[in-house]
């Protein structure tokens, strides 16, 4: 009975000491730099995405300075896929795109009280590939390149019309830019 008993105790002991070491959600913080290029412009951009990661899969909120097109800031959901046994990940974000009040978008006509120009927030988003590389103790060098989209709207206010100087009329206006991003950064 002893021996059966101390056969079972060391077996349960074995089994519980062999489990696999169980994975937790730690914090992650990714911040790169990068330049992103489109048809008539190469800028400079910079962001950091801030989560947790969970065994092969990072999720964060980003927040993006954009100068392409007209200053803005984006903010959004980042998803990170880390391929098993591999240098590559993919990724995928998407979210809003705030307009920077710049002096090329007044708020109110020079000499009047009236509004002039209303930025709307937009949509950005933004998909890839990319390589990370361990450098030290939790610490990675990553390196991507994707595809982004980000769109810009204004509506011009109460612009009058010499034709008929009694009214004024609001002017809808919308771009959308589409763009490769290569950006470079650390991740820990």
């Amino acid at each position: 009975m002893r021996h059966t008993i101390a056969i079972i105790f060391l077996f349960i002991t074995i089994v519980s000491y062999s489990q696999t070491k169980k994975v937790k959600p730690q914090f992650s913080s990714i911040n790169s730099v990068g330049t992103v290029w489109g048809v008539n412009q190469n800028v400079f951009c910079f962001e950091t995405i801030n989560g947790i990661s969970y065994k092969n899969w990072v999720y964060g909120v980003g927040v993006s300075f954009d100068s392409y097109g007209s200053q803005s800031t984006p903010i959004f959901l980042d998803i990170r896929k880390q391929m098993k046994n591999s240098s590559v990940f993919v990724y995928a974000d998407a979210g809003i795109n705030i307009p920077w009040r710049t002096s090329n978008f007044p708020e109110k006509y020079s000499g009047t009280n009236t509004n002039q120009y209303k930025l709307k927030n937009t949509f950005y988003g933004e998909a890839g590939i990319g390589l990370k590389k361990l450098i030290a103790n939790k610490t990675s060098f990553i390196a991507s390149i994707g595809y982004s989209y980000k769109t810009f709207s204004y509506v011009q206010q109460n612009v009058f019309d010499w034709r008929s100087p009694s009214t004024s009329n609001d002017y809808n206006y919308d771009f959308y830019y589409s763009r490769i991003a290569l950006r470079l950064g650390i991740q820990f």
